[in-house]
């Protein structure tokens, strides 16, 4: 009786941390696939530069995880970011006017999939213990043409 118990309880646990994630991300066949690999303190992206539309970042990246950086702070408005955006956000990552969205691996995956414009994006690698206004660890960027 004791093992059933244990059993049903292991269950119920998986069950509860399967239900608080979304489904990992599935990438299609033939799909843009950019990888995103981080160390401690270094980003990389393999390739550098995508076509406007559905691209999937496959991520290898600390637990910390990365930033993609667009242009425009408002929800649902953004797109790609200026020269200027690239040198403000390299002197710091918390610069005024760019949308943030923070990147991580987690037990639902580690894919996302991203519609993007033609132009600049950002994908910073901030550090460890990152203060107020200071510039992000490493910085890559993706270069999507149309």
């Amino acid at each position: 009786m004791v093992s059933f118990v244990r059993f049903v309880t292991v269950i119920l646990l998986l069950a509860g941390g399967l239900a608080g994630c979304e489904r990992a991300t599935a990438i299609p066949s033939g799909a843009q696939q950019v990888h995103v690999v981080a160390s401690e303190t270094e980003i990389h992206l393999n390739p550098t530069t995508v076509h406007a539309g559905d691209v999937y970042l496959v991520l290898d990246v600390p637990q910390r995880g990365v930033e993609l950086v667009r242009s425009g702070a408002q929800a649902g408005v953004s797109g790609a970011l200026t020269d200027d955006d690239l040198a403000r956000v390299a002197q710091n990552a918390d610069a005024e006017g760019i949308g943030i969205e923070n990147l991580t691996v987690s037990c639902c995956g580690n894919v996302y999939k991203e519609t993007l414009t033609s132009g600049k994006y950002a994908i910073l690698l901030l550090d460890a213990a990152p203060s107020v206004g200071s510039p992000p660890a490493s910085l890559a960027v993706l270069q999507v043409v149309p």
